[in-house]
């Protein structure tokens, strides 16, 4: 197997989560859109989410989108892709698609599988703010195992 590098963020930026703006337990997700909304809309987001695909036929892929950007994961191929950023995943195969998303003004920054995949993507539109988060899954069956959404707070005073 050789030497893996994981990437995940500092626990430190738990204390910038302001209020929870989405939570969500055990819900089934259907083909297509499932459109998740937002208490209210923020420019920034850290959602912590994982989808259980284990149980049923496995989806071909399945994409969170934010605004006008989105990620995806294809389970055939375990690449992930947002924007021109595509990583191959080589973690264990578990039925579960772990994902912690944080979006700033300028970029989204995603950290998979516990660590193993990161990307770093430029928005579409920056300093956009959320309204909601749209899942979409692609044949086959999934569930929201979890999902817990925060605003966040700057780093950067008012001015």
């Amino acid at each position: 197997m050789g030497f893996r590098c994981y990437a995940n963020p500092v626990k430190e930026l738990e204390v910038l989560r302001g209020e929870e703006i989405l939570a969500l337990k055990d819900q089934k997700l259907n083909t297509g859109d499932n459109v998740l909304k937002f208490k209210q809309p923020s420019e920034l987001v850290e959602i912590v989410m994982t989808i259980d695909y284990s149980q049923g036929s496995k989806p071909a892929s399945i994409d969170v989108q934010l605004g006008d950007d989105k990620v995806t994961y294809d389970l055939a191929t375990k690449e992930f892709v947002a924007g021109k950023g595509k990583l191959v995943s080589y973690d264990t195969e578990d039925g579960k698609l772990d994902l912690r998303i944080y979006v700033d003004r300028p970029t989204m920054e995603v950290f998979a599988e516990r660590g193993v995949v990161y990307l770093l993507h430029n928005l579409a539109q920056m300093g956009a703010s959320l309204d909601k988060a749209v899942v979409r899954v692609h044949g086959g069956d999934a569930t929201l195992e979890s999902l817990k959404a925060h605003e966040l707070k700057s780093i950067w005073p008012n001015p």
